[in-house]
């Protein structure tokens, strides 16, 4: 397999290889690879956690029904939360 790798990859990667912690290219890809396969199998790991969290709830009858009734005040909720975790973020 061929893979064409960017100027600005390629200039990363001779950055790192000069700080003297690989001896080459392919260690460099291969150990930025198996990061990259960590985090994502961390991310699905949250992502399943979060479902399953979910899932508990709506068991234990934690959870509101949406419908024309209760989607003003649920949707109300939502963006006011949003606004404020945006706020927050503001303020770092």
């Amino acid at each position: 397999m061929q893979v064409e790798i960017s100027a600005k990859a390629l200039a990363q990667i001779e950055e790192i290889l000069s700080r003297g912690s690989f001896s080459n290219a392919t260690e460099v890809i291969e150990t930025a690879l198996q990061e990259l396969a960590a985090r994502e199998a961390a991310h699905w790991e949250r992502v399943r956690g979060m479902i399953a969290e979910g899932i508990r709830d709506i068991d234990q009858g934690r959870y509101v029904a949406l419908t024309p009734d209760t989607a003003p005040a649920i949707l109300a909720d939502i963006i006011a939360r949003g606004r404020e975790r945006l706020n927050a973020r503001s303020g770092e």
